[in-house]
């Protein structure tokens, strides 16, 4: 399973029932629990009861159908987004390209509300829940307590303190969006929108599915990453996704932009080693 957060692995329905991954299920999900035990206490201040706690990894949208193989405590799962100006903004600052945010945006949370079914989940727009502070923490309550998690004294309090300073930092959209994020908010809108709130038992739509270009652009950085054992093997993968990208696409900007990022990523890979024959790609080699 290689990959990274930033180029998500391509792995197949069912993966984590593969026996290298069953073996190792047990250690991991009990340095797991190693881990949550030292820093959650009866005093820990979250206003939960010391047996329940909330988890927060970037990295639950790939691994999710481990931990609910895995680990027999998983009782739910929190879905939650910004508009994808916002997500932009904030990967970009990271060093993540503008085309490339986006398309993390779209595709983790398609694969968030798919990897989710049958879950009791509950999908918070976090610009709403911070613009109604007290709507939010009574609907998270209430979620909460309907799992049996009991709310220690005060910890509606606490919980709408920590969404408000958090909010303080919260990067917001710096321009107008563009055609690649209206298309993709626009695509999102209604998903989106029958995730928000709670569910006892989540259902994804059945024509839920990420758009061709953000998948092809996450392919040609993932194939671009691990598999090119030459640059003209990596030429070929970044070619393939810029003409999937035509293909998706009402106009070539946004296509042109995905080769171009594709490039520079060969770019990298080639100045660390990673590709060993030839000089470095350039755009204007197409």
């Amino acid at each position: 399973m290689e990959g990274t957060l930033w180029a998500p692995p391509l792995v197949p329905v069912g993966w984590e029932e593969w026996p290298e991954f069953v073996e190792v299920a047990p250690k991991i999900a009990g340095s797991l629990e190693t881990a949550l035990g030292s820093v959650r206490s009866p005093a820990s201040g979250d206003g939960l009861s010391p047996s329940a706690g909330v988890w927060y990894d970037p990295s639950h949208v790939a691994l999710l159908p481990f931990w609910r193989a895995h680990h027999p405590g998983l009782r739910a799962a929190v879905i939650t987004w910004r508009s994808p100006g916002a997500t932009v903004v904030d990967l970009t600052g990271r060093d993540i390209r503008p085309l490339h945010a986006l398309a993390l945006w779209e595709t983790q949370l398609v694969t968030a509300m798919q990897a989710t079914e049958g879950m009791p989940v509950l999908g918070v727009d976090v610009d709403l829940a911070v613009a109604n502070v007290g709507n939010w923490v009574g609907t998270v309550a209430k979620f909460a307590e309907g799992l049996g998690f009991v709310l220690q004294d005060g910890g509606r309090d606490r919980a709408g303190l920590a969404l408000q300073a958090s909010a303080e930092r919260l990067p917001l959209a710096d321009r107008p969006p563009g055609p690649e994020e209206a298309e993709s908010a626009t695509r999102m809108a209604g998903w989106l929108s029958s995730v928000a709130g709670p569910h006892r038992q989540w259902r994804p739509p059945a024509d839920l599915a990420a758009g061709s270009w953000p998948m092809a652009l996450l392919d040609a950085h993932l194939a671009s990453h691990r598999s090119a054992r030459s640059a003209a093997d990596a030429w070929m993968v970044a070619d393939g996704a810029y003409r999937n990208a035509v293909a998706a696409d009402r106009d070539t900007a946004s296509a042109v932009d995905a080769l171009d990022w594709a490039v520079d990523r060969l770019v990298d890979a080639w100045a660390s080693g990673r590709l060993t024959d030839g000089g470095p790609p350039t755009l204007s080699e197409a």
